[in-house]
């Protein structure tokens, strides 16, 4: 953003520019003048506090459940949300997330069901954090991952804890609590 800013003061004449620099960043400078001596203050800043706006990221979800309708729900939760994918199957599920860990935007919520075919949710969880910690993960970031289940049993809510989910919701999901643990777990893991 570079531009000029002039503003009249009583007996003083202000002048703002932005000198562009490294990428994100840039020097702000301000220089005020008031006959006959000249006051100049510079100060560095984010560029990105500058156009905080324009920058914003839209959140990435993955759900994966191997019911089409479950699916299809939290799909319609969702899609007002941000850009939503889905996958039906454990291993699509990796697949797609390894993908996207190695272009450097890795989902920002995943949205997981624990009983499916060959590769079940706790396995597909278990799986995420171990590519979250290896070197297919260019951006380091870790995915926020909400268990949903129609298992409501102490022991699969505590290994899937222990297995390193950061929610828990048991169907049948209603819209508000599902944006609700979004929330709470998106407030933990930024």
């Amino acid at each position: 953003m570079n531009g000029f800013f002039f503003a009249f003061l009583p007996f003083f004449f202000c002048f703002i520019y932005n000198f562009p620099s490294q990428v994100n960043q840039g020097i702000i400078a301000l220089f005020c003048f008031r006959y006959p001596r000249i006051l100049a203050a510079t100060v560095e800043v984010e560029r990105s506090s500058i156009s905080a706006k324009d920058t914003e990221k839209i959140m990435k979800f993955l759900i994966v459940d191997d019911n089409e309708t479950s699916a299809g729900l939290l799909l319609n939760y969702l899609k007002d949300s941000g850009e939503c994918h889905v996958a039906y199957s454990g291993e699509e599920a990796l697949n797609t997330i390894q993908s996207a860990m190695e272009t450097g935007d890795p989902y920002d919520v995943i949205c997981l069901d624990i009983m499916m075919p060959i590769i079940d949710g706790i396995e597909t969880l278990r799986t995420i954090r171990e590519l979250e910690q290896s070197t297919f993960n260019i951006s380091g970031r870790k995915s926020a991952i909400i268990m949903t289940s129609a298992l409501d049993d102490i022991k699969t809510i505590m290994r899937s804890f222990k297995e390193m989910c950061d929610g828990y919701l048991t169907k049948p999901i209603k819209k508000r609590d599902l944006l609700d643990k979004i929330d709470q777990v998106k407030l933990r893991t930024e």
